[in-house]
């Protein structure tokens, strides 16, 4: 292996690396790195020079598990995409891979707009920057409810009808955001701006849900504590569910971790209620979600935070009613 070899890795990791939400790009990598690792490696470089929204890891032989797949191999968001000896011969070339990407949800610059986090528009929105402008692409009833602080709404389907709001300057940096990683508001809003003139757009993809998560600053209006009707389940009707429903169900448990580990509904997930949103990339609309906690104050939250991603068939119930009806309980 070439001395500072792994330097130049790490500082390509450095540069590319992007927080959670993004496309998970992981390279395996023999050591000392042969010819196709390496033309791996410069291919992904090649690749996020066009793409945004991309978390790249590179992972030589040495650190990687047993069940990781035998080096030169590409993995995308935990889909194997070329392994050694198996498809491409563990080799993508750089269209190739931009192709892959772009397929789980990597942004081509191409598109006129970048992808910004949670942690970069709170710093954007405290610097007061004069020349930023945020719009919430959600409907007027969403934005009363709460927005980010200084947004301004430019509803995505009234586009036309708002675009005044827009700056007469293209250069202006804009940011627009929605409803989280499966609302296509914001992206459908940014493609619009662009389509215009306007050449510094940014889209906060994570969304409301996720800046309330993080517990940024708010504009709260009169609904914004209004109590919602959650639609429960007693243990016998998501026990007929687990028998029935065949996959078309997703079961969480919003509670923390060591009470997951303690005891929980069989099947069930574990994303703690703190960072529901912030993980919903994972959850299929079409699928009922039923959402759960001991007694039900978290699991609540949950399930409006559910609703104001706009998922459609959520369910709550209890792991305490569970318990109390005498059904089986997994443990770790």
């Amino acid at each position: 292996m070439k001395p500072g070899f792994w330097l130049k890795v790490v500082v390509i990791l450095l540069f590319f690396a992007a927080p959670a939400g993004a496309v998970e790009l992981k390279l395996f990598v023999n050591e000392p790195p042969g010819d196709r690792c390496r033309k791996n490696i410069s291919a992904a470089a090649a690749a996020l020079q066009e793409v945004s929204n991309v978390q790249l890891s590179i992972i030589p032989k040495y650190m990687s598990k047993a069940t990781d797949p035998p080096a030169p191999a590409i993995m995308v968001d935990g889909r194997v995409v070329a392994v050694n000896q198996g498809p491409n011969n563990g080799r993508l070339t750089k269209a190739e891979l931009i192709a892959a990407l772009t397929n789980r949800g990597a942004v081509p610059y191409s598109a006129g707009y970048k992808i910004i986090y949670s942690e970069q528009l709170k710093a954007l929105v405290d610097s007061q920057a004069e020349d930023l402008l945020v719009f919430d692409a959600r409907n007027p009833e969403e934005y009363q409810e709460v927005h980010i602080p200084r947004a301004l709404n430019l509803p995505e389907k009234e586009f036309t009808q708002y675009r005044h709001l827009l700056p007469a300057d293209p250069k202006r940096q804009l940011v627009f955001y929605c409803n989280g990683l499966k609302c296509g508001k914001s992206k459908k809003a940014a493609i619009k701006a662009a389509a215009l003139g306007y050449q510094n757009i940014l889209v906060y993809a994570e969304g409301m849900p996720v800046w309330e998560e993080m517990n940024y600053p708010i504009y709260a209006g009169p609904d914004y504590e209004k109590k919602v009707e959650t639609t429960k389940l007693t243990p016998p009707e998501l026990k007929k569910m687990l028998a029935t429903a065949a996959g078309d169900y997703v079961i969480i448990d919003v509670r923390d971790e060591a009470e997951f580990a303690a005891g929980h509904i069989p099947g069930a997930l574990n994303i703690p209620v703190s960072r529901l949103a912030a993980a919903s990339g994972q959850l299929d609309k079409d699928q009922k979600i039923v959402v759960y906690c001991n007694s039900g104050g978290r699991s609540y939250l949950a399930y409006r935070k559910l609703m104001k991603l706009a998922y459609k068939n959520i369910y709550q119930t209890l792991f305490a009613d569970w318990q109390e009806a005498g059904l089986e309980v997994a443990q770790l």
